[in-house]
């Protein structure tokens, strides 16, 4: 491998310059008692699964092979993290506050944690912090939608609106108006397709006029739909000219310029539009194509100087910091390897062993068989996967971490040893364990709440003047008003031009005209 070739001396950088003290010293206590807990519980959890006899008290061994393969993934996983402790080298101060949420499974649980998530946000907008210096990290883009939809729903009923950008919401893919536009791109090419005007009418009066209406109609009622719209199918269809004035003249058509946080995707999307016509080519049907190949990769360009919180999620986190990190829900499994993915297992039993390898689903049913040996290794590396998230996330964090999850499902009677956990629950677990032993290593009261240092106080600055502007309406570029007819008097005649430059620019035409005798 690579270390016999190159010999490389191998040297661990431990020191943490990011992060306040009480954050690095939270996440070192947390982080070790983590590992310790999820290598017993995937030990104990794989002794059930696979029958396996544990080591006695006397000899430290066990009574068949598979506990020797347990206790070797476990030793694997424990050495993983066998450097995780860090030297502080912050004096900033730092807070750490956890708490739990409602049960995943109770009504609106989602909705409670998202409560306390912006109130936390305007706690730090209280003590002077700015919403760019936040961060809402979650596991998946589905949760980040979560996250989202929250505060646009808070935003329609409050003054103090909560700016925020989403990886996900970036994407001109998922404005609603580029989304119209398309569609009606779709009906101008082929006015015959039934689905794509049904679509049409139902995002007009959800989208464009905030008015859903149910409405059914048979696939050859023809132009009947676009009377209901208001407008001539014929004004549409016999519009004719680029992709670009088509798409402007749609805007206009439809009034799609008063809705300001849709102008950008609107200017977005017409930006593609005229990189696909710098290929040459014209075609509505050829540009439709394109887009749908195209829609998941175009963005909105945004600064970063723009105040805005950051939902984001722990795979792109990664290598980045915030002055205050939110990590809600908390929800993806210690193992989470969907039980549909194919595992290539060695053959190593006689009369098993033609075929070299075999696929086979990956699931808990391996554990006791002939292939339990590749299904140990592949949940080891899930644990060790899905524990590398959880501390991204956590040490992502300059001066203040917050962690609401959902609370854990109480399990009671509990005959089965699972082999998996929810993240949520790991985390009460380990909390649990470190104040039921009474060290004090951390401050636990109460179960599933701690809160570690103090909350950082900011004296309020102005926020630095920039040259951004922004608009209201999106202005439409007719053709007529592209292309117009400008007279040479029109640059000396105006009442609002200079004079004395008004008499150079004279004199100087005067001279340019003079024609001499050579």
């Amino acid at each position: 491998g690579v270390e016999k070739d190159f010999n490389p001396d191998y040297k661990v950088l431990n020191s943490n310059w990011r992060s306040a003290a009480e954050v690095v010293y939270f996440n070192n206590i947390f982080f070790e008692r983590v590992v310790e807990y999820t290598v017993n519980f995937f030990k104990a959890g794989l002794d059930a699964a696979t029958g396996a006899t544990p080591p006695s008290s006397e000899t430290g061994e066990g009574r068949d092979g598979r506990d020797t393969g347990i206790r070797a993934y476990a030793k694997m996983m424990a050495a993983a993290y066998s450097d995780i402790v860090q030297k502080t080298e912050s004096d900033e101060q730092g807070y750490v506050d956890i708490s739990f949420g409602p049960s995943k499974d109770e009504e609106d649980s989602d909705a409670a944690i998202m409560r306390e998530v912006i109130d936390i946000i305007g706690n730090i907008r209280n003590r002077g912090g700015r919403f760019r210096d936040t961060a809402v990290i979650v596991r998946t883009g589905k949760e980040g939608a979560v996250v989202a939809d929250a505060f646009m729903e808070y935003n329609k009923n409050s003054a103090d609106i909560i700016n925020f950008v989403s990886g996900d919401s970036l994407y001109l893919a998922s404005s609603l108006y580029v989304s119209f536009i398309t569609e009606v791109l779709g009906y101008m090419e082929n006015p015959f397709d039934a689905v794509n005007k049904a679509a049409i009418y139902c995002h007009y009066h959800s989208y464009v006029l905030k008015n859903p209406r149910p409405y059914y109609f048979r696939g050859d009622e023809g132009d009947i739909f676009f009377d209901m719209t208001g407008r001539r199918s014929e004004d549409l269809r016999m519009n004719a000219g680029s992709i670009f004035e088509r798409v402007e003249f749609i805007i206009d058509y439809y009034g799609l310029t008063d809705m300001p946080e849709e102008i950008p995707y609107i200017t977005g999307f017409q930006d593609a539009v005229l990189d696909f016509m710098s290929q040459g080519i014209n075609s509505v049907a050829f540009f439709l194509e394109w887009w749908e190949e195209e829609k998941n990769k175009r963005l909105l360009s945004t600064s970063e100087d723009t105040d805005a919180v950051r939902i984001i999620t722990i795979h792109k986190s990664k290598g980045l910091e915030y002055a205050y990190v939110i990590m809600p829900f908390c929800s993806w499994e210690l193992d989470s390897a969907k039980h549909r993915s194919i595992l290539w297992c060695a053959n190593r039993e006689n009369g098993f062993d033609t075929l070299a390898y075999a696929p086979l689903y990956y699931s808990p049913d391996l554990a006791a068989t002939f292939f339990s040996d590749e299904y140990m290794a592949e949940h080891m590396r899930s644990y060790v996967d899905n524990l590398n998230l959880l501390y991204v996330g956590f040490t992502r964090a300059k001066y203040e971490l917050y962690v609401r999850p959902y609370a854990p499902k109480e399990r009671k009677n509990e005959k089965n040893i699972p082999l998996s956990l929810g993240v949520y629950e790991l985390i009460y677990r380990v909390l649990e364990d470190i104040r039921m032993r009474g060290e004090g290593v951390l401050p636990l009261s109460e179960p599933g709440i701690l809160t570690y240092g103090q909350p950082r106080v900011f004296e309020k600055k102005a926020e630095k003047s920039t040259d951004f502007f922004r608009m209201d309406t999106y202005r439409v570029n007719t053709l007529r008003s592209l292309v117009k007819i400008r007279y040479s008097h029109s640059l000396y005649a105006s009442d609002k031009r200079d004079k004395a430059l008004d008499k150079g620019k004279v004199f100087h035409e005067v001279f340019r005209n003079i024609v001499t005798a050579e």
